[in-house]
């Protein structure tokens, strides 16, 4: 039909440059909000934390991850390259008593 068609052609294609500039705009948040819990704690936020975790638990399946995961803390969080790391790392951090009680 006509409303199919109309859908089809506003459905949006993004080229491999597209996907990679907003590739490396979600790992620049996701950097932005580790440093955030690092300075910030959210021991008195429980829903913010929660929020936290539900949005690292879907990035962990972001993309695939090439070669071994390294679980060792960074000394900077800059250092983490791909996305399901830097997923790993924020819940290891809301796991830590300076974002609440563990067994929470």
């Amino acid at each position: 039909t006509e409303m199919d068609e109309e859908e089809e052609e506003e459905e949006l294609q993004f080229s491999g440059q597209d996907l990679i500039k907003i590739r490396d705009a979600i790992a620049h948040l996701v950097q932005s909000l580790l440093h955030l819990l690092q300075t910030f704690p959210l021991k008195d936020r429980p829903h913010s934390a929660s929020n936290c975790a539900q949005i690292f638990s879907k990035l962990i399946y972001f993309e695939p991850v090439l070669g071994e995961l390294t679980f060792a803390a960074p000394r900077d969080v800059s250092e983490l390259k791909s996305i399901p790391e830097m997923a790993f790392y924020g819940l290891k951090s809301l796991c830590s008593p300076k974002h609440g009680d563990q067994k929470e």
